[in-house]
This record gives C-alpha cells, structure tokens and sequence, in this order.
C-alpha cells in the first residue's frame, strides 16, 4: 500500500526547499517528491513511513545550515 506524506515549511526559502528535493530524489529514487508552495510531499511510499519524515526534515534543515554557513566559510577560505 502506497502513503503520501506532506510536511509544510512556511519559514524556509524556496532554494532550499527545492535543493532537499534534488538531494531526497537522489537517496530516494522511488519516492516522488514534489514541492507545493511551502510544502515537501512525498508520494509512492510503501514502507517506513517515520523514516522518510525524519530523512525530509533532516535534508531541509542541512540545506539551511548550508545556505545560512556560506558567507562563514567564504570569509575563511580567502583567509587562508
């Protein structure tokens, strides 16, 4: 049996939102993710279900420490 799982992210940037999706598509290639709005939907999930929510949220907020990080490690490296 087949789930749908729809997770909203009002406060987060579409670039990122749509970079967790490459990444999720990648690890996950037999889930469709999709992106409407603020929302991450992942369709054709057959099993574990928790798993695939934790992976999503994971993905969005790594993205967002990354984006949040660049002008850090920018300053850095021209430091070096």
């Amino acid at each position: 049996m087949e789930k749908k799982i729809s997770i909203n992210f009002d406060d987060f940037d579409d670039k990122i939102l749509k970079s967790s999706i490459v990444r999720l598509s990648y690890l996950y290639p037999t889930i469709n993710f999709i992106l409407d709005g603020k929302t991450i939907i992942a369709d054709k999930i057959t099993n574990d279900e928790d798993n695939i929510k934790k992976e999503i949220n994971y993905s969005v907020y790594r993205e967002k420490i990354y984006e949040e990080n660049k002008e850090i490690r920018k300053k850095i490296f021209e430091e070096i």
